[in-house]
This record gives structure tokens, C-alpha cells and sequence, in this order.
């Protein structure tokens, strides 16, 4: 990984799992890895016509055992490189895909008091006089990407509320 793309974003530690996430994934494609670490089908045939589940399954598994050993090495490496030493327990396998599947686990936000929290942080939100829009909508978006992590839908129009809510009132208009 190159020193400039390493800069972009901090490792994983305990908190920030969703934007990790998908800075490590980009990283990942950037490097010709995440096949290995994703392994996606498409649900329809050639012919236009649905798979069926078993399918599915199949033309998956045999994907995945086809994976190159030497890339999946590479991906383990970059996965482990960018974490702090406290996330090291959750990379013992061997297959990147499986410590991907861990960490998305361990980091998955799932109790009632973290959705209630994460809900009143998006929804008390206030933008700061010297934010600009660009940040202050990157902010909003930011805790939308961890509440869709934690497995909570965030509509457009709650998003929007979200936005025009925390404004200054400098904003307002009659």
C-alpha cells in the first residue's frame, strides 16, 4: 500500500468500523484484492432466466475455492496492516474473507442503547457556525453510514430533516 493511500485513513481501532470499512474495501479493489475477500454471483443466468438458491451456492463456492492463495496472502496482509494491535485477535484466520466477515461482527452496532444513542446524534445534530455545508452534509452522512451499519434504515426525507433541523438559524427564511 502506498504511503500516500495510507495517510487517508487511520486504522481500525474500536469505534469508526463503517467508514473503515469502505476505505479498506476501496484500498483493496484499488490493489486487484477484493475478489478475494467478496465473492459475488449474479443471481441471473446467461439466458435472462433466475437462479436457484442452490445455484447460487454452488457457482459461489466453487469461486471461492478457486481464490488465488497468493492474493488472498496480500489481502490478509493489507487487512492486518491497517488495524491497531487491540483488533489483531480478530485476524488469526487465514482467509481474508473470514476476518472480514469477524470484524464486520465484532463492530456490528446491535444494542437497543446504541441505536437509541446513534438515532439522537442524527436527529439533535447541529451544524457549527464555522462549518461549512459541504462538511456539515459529510457529517450527516458520516452518521448515517453508521447507522446503516447498525442495522438501522435511514430515509431520504429523515436525512433531509436531519440537515435542515441542525442549521443555524441564520438559514431560516419566512
Amino acid at each position: 500500500m502506498s504511503n500516500a493511500l495510507a495517510a487517508r485513513f487511520p486504522c481500525l481501532g474500536n469505534a469508526k468500523y463503517p467508514k473503515w470499512g469502505l476505505c479498506m474495501e476501496t484500498v483493496l479493489v484499488k490493489r486487484g484484492l477484493w475478489g478475494v475477500v467478496e465473492v459475488l454471483v449474479t443471481k441471473t443466468k446467461s439466458d435472462g432466466s433466475e437462479k436457484t438458491a442452490d445455484e447460487m451456492k454452488t457457482e459461489r463456492d466453487g469461486l471461492i475455492a478457486k481464490r488465488n492463495v497468493m492474493k488472498m496472502a496480500e489481502a490478509r496482509a493489507e487487512l492486518i496492516l491497517r488495524v491497531e494491535n487491540g483488533q489483531l485477535a480478530h485476524m488469526m484466520a487465514h482467509d481474508p474473507m473470514e476476518i472480514w466477515e469477524n470484524l464486520q461482527c465484532m463492530h456490528r452496532a446491535t444494542s437497543s442503547a446504541t441505536s437509541l444513542a446513534l438515532r439522537r446524534r442524527f436527529l439533535t445534530a447541529k451544524k457549527a457556525d464555522d462549518e461549512t455545508r459541504e462538511a456539515w452534509i459529510g457529517r450527516i452522512q458520516t452518521l448515517v453510514l453508521r447507522m446503516e451499519h447498525a442495522g438501522i434504515e435511514v430515509t431520504v426525507q429523515n436525512q433531509i430533516l436531519a440537515l435542515t433541523m441542525g442549521l443555524l438559524s441564520s438559514y431560516d427564511y419566512e
